[in-house]
């Protein structure tokens, strides 16, 4: 269990590091990399189908009721396999289930079936865990986790100098392009003692180098970028008023959704939908510019911010997500609410009813 501060690196050396030295260095190995989501049954299960064949239905269905059902899978799916091989499952974001998994009996089922397949006698299958350090708290409620911890945790802290100034200018090095000194110091510098500041170097580093001089990352290149401290939060309101009017609506609209709010924790990135948000040309318009920016990822059927860094770092943000928090939660419970009443096909039974229903109807026609 890998744990850091958010923009600690913990998503770099699982993605860039481990996995990609695994498949380079083990070739007999079977690796995915997955996050959980709002169900993370159903997203190992998907992630798994496409390492160990079939569909993901059944590999969906036979974990629900059973926690050794990925053992079972993984000890099959290696059977004839050389001796070494092993399957690696790496949980990046972890803490999304407790953030966006509200159903307690699926994170529940979860944990347990990643635990039994990663500790079960002569189990063929690694499980690494990587999560916010602010949800250490959350990981000790689950008995067989808090039991693991001893022995399997982790600490990520921030980058020395030496290897930070490294981070900046070998990629640019390797690139061919020229990373002069003045702003590769300057940029350590700013970034010393700064919690998370890794995404902020990386997104600095992006617009200094849209800025460059032929093929050299020059100080006034920076400077023109924001500097450390405002090259996200300029590229976000660069970005944003850039649209017309109506599009500012809708960008407004989106990235609320696009943010879990902390219970007792900061604020966190939250993957939704495509199908959650309007079909329509405009929409599909915002979401692309956004996308081009590198303000928001997007795939065939999610959505979700760039980085935290973002939802720290820009100050419009922070003031719509604080104009109506509660209304925002109602907003994230009902379209959950909808995800569960659509996948039961929806059920006249899975509806709000009562004081339940009396409660969202009030804030919604508020």
């Amino acid at each position: 269990m890998l744990f850091g501060a958010s923009g600690a690196g913990k998503s770099s050396l699982l993605r860039a590091g481990l996995l990609a030295g695994v498949r380079a260095g083990r070739p007999s190995w079977r690796a995915l990399l997955f996050t959980p989501g709002t169900h993370p049954l159903e997203e190992c299960a998907i992630r798994l189908a496409g390492v160990v064949g079939g569909t993901p239905g059944p590999l969906r269905d036979e974990p629900a009721g059973d926690p050794r059902a990925l053992y079972r899978l993984a000890g099959q799916a290696l059977d004839g396999e050389p001796a070494e091989a092993e399957i690696l499952l790496i949980v990046d974001q972890f803490e999304e289930v407790f953030t966006l998994c509200r159903d307690e009996g699926e994170r529940a089922r979860f944990l347990d079936l990643l635990l039994t397949a990663a500790t079960g006698g002569n189990s063929r299958c690694r499980l690494v865990i990587g999560v916010r350090a602010d949800f250490y708290a959350h990981c000790t409620g689950h008995p067989a986790l808090l039991a693991a911890l001893p022995e399997a945790h982790l600490p990520l802290g921030p980058m020395t100098a030496d290897e930070l100034r490294e981070a900046v200018m070998q990629p640019g090095v390797r690139a061919g392009h020229i990373v002069e000194g003045a702003p590769a110091a300057r940029i350590v510098a700013d970034a010393a003692g700064q919690p998370g500041a890794l995404p902020l170097v990386s997104h600095a580093l992006l617009e200094t180098w849209l800025r460059r001089c032929g093929v050299a990352l020059t100080p006034a290149a920076y400077e023109a970028a924001g500097g450390l401290s405002q090259a996200v939060a300029r590229t976000a309101e660069d970005t944003y008023t850039a649209l017309g009017p109506g599009r500012r609506r809708l960008a407004r609209q989106v990235f609320p959704r696009l943010t879990a709010l902390g219970e007792g924790t900061q604020d966190t990135k939250r993957r939704i939908g495509r199908h959650q948000l309007d079909d329509d040309p405009d929409t599909g318009a915002v979401l692309e510019h956004l996308a081009r920016a590198r303000l928001i990822t997007l795939d065939r059927d999610g959505v979700e911010i760039g980085h935290e860094a973002l939802i720290r770092s820009w100050p419009r943000l922070h003031d719509w997500l604080d104009e109506d928090r509660e209304g925002l939660r109602l907003h994230h419970r009902l379209a959950e609410a909808t995800e569960a009443w659509a996948a039961l096909g929806r059920d006249p039974g899975s509806l709000y009813r009562g004081t339940v229903l009396a409660m969202a109807r009030d804030p919604a026609g508020a």
